[in-house]
């Protein structure tokens, strides 16, 4: 009868082993969702820094346009005086 207790004390151990197991699995689900969406998240932001890269790149191309047409103008001034 003892052995027979020590058997089902055995279970029951074996068992919150289990449902243990099983919330550290559910847990690690949940990180691994959220890695993905800090890896979404990432792309994001990746995806906007290249458009502000872009932006930026447009703005000096812009300066540089408006450089172009300063110098013009100082050359121009300086032959009509």
């Amino acid at each position: 009868m003892i052995f027979e207790f020590a058997e089902m004390i055995f279970g029951f151990a074996e068992m919150i082993f289990e449902f243990a197991e099983m919330i550290f699995g559910f847990a690690e689900m949940i990180f691994e969702f959220a890695e993905m969406i800090f890896g979404f998240a990432e792309m994001i932001f990746g995806f906007a820094e290249m458009i502000f890269g872009f932006a930026e790149m447009i703005f000096g191309f812009a300066e540089m346009i408006f450089g172009f047409a300063e110098m013009i103008f100082g050359f121009a001034e300086m032959i009509f005086g």
